[in-house]
């Protein structure tokens, strides 16, 4: 089983390449036996929705493309693969102080979560 490092929030605004920097470097520095988490707040709202989606997709990928093929030799012994399993989870209800709305709002919302999970083989390389 795999402890969760550290949650990455995507939303509609996250620029693609400062977020997917976050995740290769969040991967690249996660404990050995532990994962990275990205979450989407899945709202029901269609064009939001698919937004955030493609956002947090495209970052995840490109992180991906850097740690398989770094563009700088120097990186090599860096970079850290890893894989990625997608699952939908109800949200997690807010924090104490949150408007009412929130709550019920948080009721019927879900994230999607996309874990990344290193290589062992390049954790224990690393």
């Amino acid at each position: 089983t795999w402890a969760v490092h550290k949650v990455l929030v995507a939303s509609t605004r996250s620029p693609i390449g400062p977020f997917a920097r976050a995740i290769a470097t969040t991967v690249a520095r996660s404990p050995q036996g532990h994962c990275v988490a990205v979450d989407m707040l899945l709202t029901g709202k269609g064009r939001r929705d698919l937004k955030r989606l493609i956002r947090a997709v495209r970052a995840v990928a490109l992180a991906h493309q850097w740690q398989i093929a770094p563009a700088m030799e120097e990186h090599r012994g860096r970079t850290r693969p890893f894989r990625c399993v997608a699952s939908v989870r109800r949200a997690e209800p807010p924090g104490a102080g949150a408007p009412p709305e929130a709550a019920e709002q948080s009721k019927s919302a879900k994230v999607l979560r996309l874990t990344l999970l290193p290589d062992r083989a390049s954790a224990m390389a690393a």
